[in-house]
């Protein structure tokens, strides 16, 4: 128990794009200033901090504690409480009543939805950890204006506890204010062509009309979504049927020109009508109908017995100032291009988004085909996954994937295999110059150790790699010629890697990657520690050894270890034993017999022609349409 308590979440207070990542800068900079001066007023205060500050607090030599070591070493879902509270919330008048053109947003917003509010409630959770083991009468806090903020001040004041923003009024106030505008004015800038701004989606990039054009529509994302489709419209075209995109983010764009890909974007079809105005309004009414129940009903949005509204208010106001209206936009983007033209089919890489999901809907109305053909494994440890499927059909990687969707309640007739279209180019023999033996310092000798980390988005996200970091530092020790390698996920900053690192003294000789073509590294490596990233796919398909390092007990995502396929190490004190084996040539070669039933039931034919039968499938459904 400590009288007073500092606790330290980094949150951006503005979206981090173009001249706004100054003003995040300006934000941050004023916070570490407000801490210093809070500490020499208040000695005697425990410092609660999360991996953003965790540099900056040894800089300066002060003592911490880490948010994680509040957090259970059990893993909870908090995703499935997400998806309740949208049931609740959305099965209830007058969230229900919410439609455009015809289109329920109950449907379309679903995943969105669960995906955000699972953000409040694991804030909800870290706070209520702290505050019930360290009983405070104080509490100091960055800034109470933001999810962070506004969540520990609604359970400060349940408990009775004292709480103090660091930031001044005045800054917190004018911080708020640009990120209202910021936020109010989100929308609008997807219509005007700014350089900083890489969505655009409703900036039109032809000058002529598309129209009276019989074609198969992909709809595409972002750079990630393009490079993994490459294969599957290139398969298409090379049938001479006649391919389209959808590309929005304008790196993607340029990506796509040089490919000479056939494109367009929602601008090119959207142009708002009096439909559209008069939704607006009827938003406004409707948002006046909800804050009015949500101060009669207030068990209804009671969530471990505190009334969670004002912490989720803000997210509401968003939704019906901007987020219900943009979705109205996609659809009538989406109804302008169906009455336009001939759509033969269409295929995204997964019905959740609203972007992809209003155009599942809108193809169904219109009685086009389509298909998802999933970009990943079909379901994480929190319980997300590619489902409930909109579309007509799914294309399943293979048995494993078909089976585990039929357990969510996926029609089994809506599901076919095709094999991981994903993989089709990493099963294609390929080349490397071998570059990264010299960036990595890698001698003859060397076991080359590569340790995949990854980006969950729960609470145990922090403490769960801080654990598989300083499990797999401290094994290295007892491990003759050990080299480490560490890759980190793209939406991973890498905090917590640079902490750990600092803590054993390896900061700088441990190199951190992001960018190395992941084929190569594992090309280069001689095992490869991940939980359950499908970077084990690829250190599979090249024959290498593969330990799952759980230590928080996740569930088992794909029977990578029930399928004797991995080592399974749930105990930082068993990973030296497991690295040992994998060192074992009869090991290698039973592993590898394994990995191999492994792929087939969860890939099925990994031949690199699952891009054919994906695009097989898509002309099978086009022929059932027009029988």
């Amino acid at each position: 128990m400590k009288e007073k308590i500092l606790i330290l979440k980094q949150e951006l207070f503005i979206s981090p794009i173009g001249v706004l990542k100054n003003l995040n800068s300006f934000y941050e900079k004023s916070v570490r200033k407000h801490i210093l001066n809070i500490l020499k007023k208040n000695l005697k205060i425990r410092i609660i901090a999360d991996s953003a500050f965790y540099s900056f607090l040894e800089k300066n030599k002060l003592k911490y504690l880490r948010i994680s070591d509040y957090i259970p070493k059990k893993y909870e879902n908090t995703y499935s409480e997400a998806l309740n509270l949208f049931e609740r919330w959305f099965s209830t008048s007058p969230l229900k009543k919410i439609k455009y053109m015809g289109y329920s947003f109950k449907e379309i917003i679903e995943q969105e939805f669960a995906y955000t509010i699972t953000d409040y409630i694991n804030s909800f959770n870290v706070i209520r950890y702290i505050l019930d083991k360290e009983k405070p009468k104080k509490v100091f806090i960055v800034n109470d204006k933001t999810l962070f903020g506004k969540t520990c001040r609604e359970l400060c004041n349940q408990k009775r506890i004292f709480l103090k923003s660091l930031i001044s009024p005045v800054l917190s106030r004018s911080l708020e204010l640009i990120n209202l505008v910021s936020k109010k004015y989100g929308l609008n800038v997807r219509f005007v062509k700014i350089p900083f701004i890489k969505r655009r989606e409703f900036v039109p990039i032809h000058k002529k009309k598309i129209s009276n054009e019989k074609f198969i529509l992909f709809n595409v994302f972002d750079d990630y979504y393009y490079n993994r489709l490459v294969p599957v419209i290139k398969e298409a075209r090379s049938r001479k049927i006649k391919t389209k995109c959808i590309i929005n983010n304008i790196d993607t764009q340029k990506r796509a020109r040089i490919n000479k890909e056939d494109f367009f974007s929602l601008g090119d079809f959207f142009k708002k009508s009096r439909e559209s105005v008069k939704f607006k309004k009827e938003l406004k009414k409707i948002k006046k109908e909800f804050i009015k129940t949500s101060k009669i009903n207030k068990k209804l949005f009671e969530y471990k017995g505190l009334n969670i509204f004002p912490i989720i208010k803000d997210y509401f106001e968003y939704l019906f100032d901007i987020r219900f209206l943009w979705c109205a936009y996609y659809i009538e983007a989406y109804e302008a291009l169906f009455n336009k033209n001939k759509v033969e089919a269409v295929m995204v890489m997964d019905d959740l988004i609203p972007l992809n999901r209003s155009l599942v809907l809108v193809s169904r109305k219109y009685d086009v085909p389509s298909l998802v053909a999933p970009h990943g494994v079909s379901i994480d440890s929190a319980g997300r996954g590619f489902y409930p499927v909109t579309a007509d059909k799914m294309a399943a990687w293979g048995k494993i994937m078909k089976e585990q969707l039929i357990k969510k309640g996926v029609d089994k007739d809506k599901l076919e295999i095709t094999g991981a279209y994903v993989y089709d180019k990493t099963i294609k023999k390929q080349r490397f110059r071998g570059d990264l033996y010299k960036k990595f310092g890698i001698k003859k000798n060397d076991f080359v150790i590569l340790l995949a980390t990854q980006k969950f988005d729960d609470i145990f996200s922090d403490k769960e790699l801080e654990m598989i970091l300083e499990a797999t530092i401290k094994s290295l020790k007892k491990i003759k010629n050990a080299k480490l390698i560490i890759t980190i996920h793209p939406r991973l900053e890498p905090y917590i890697h640079q902490a750990i690192l600092k803590k054993y003294g390896l900061l700088g000789k441990i190199l951190i990657d992001k960018k190395s073509d992941i084929d190569e590294l594992i090309s280069i490596s001689d095992v490869l520690i991940s939980l359950y990233s499908t970077i084990i796919f690829n250190a599979v398909l090249h024959e290498k050894p593969v330990i799952s390092l759980n230590l928080m007990e996740r569930p088992e995502i794909f029977p990578i270890v029930s399928s004797k396929t991995a080592i399974g190490v749930n105990q930082g004190k068993d990973l030296v034993n497991a690295l040992q084996k994998t060192r074992n040539r009869k090991y290698q070669k039973l592993s590898g017999k394994y990995g191999k039933k492994f792929m087939k039931d969860y890939c099925y034919k990994m031949d690199g022609r699952s891009s054919k039968r994906v695009v097989d499938l898509i002309e099978k459904l086009m022929k059932i349409k027009n029988s």
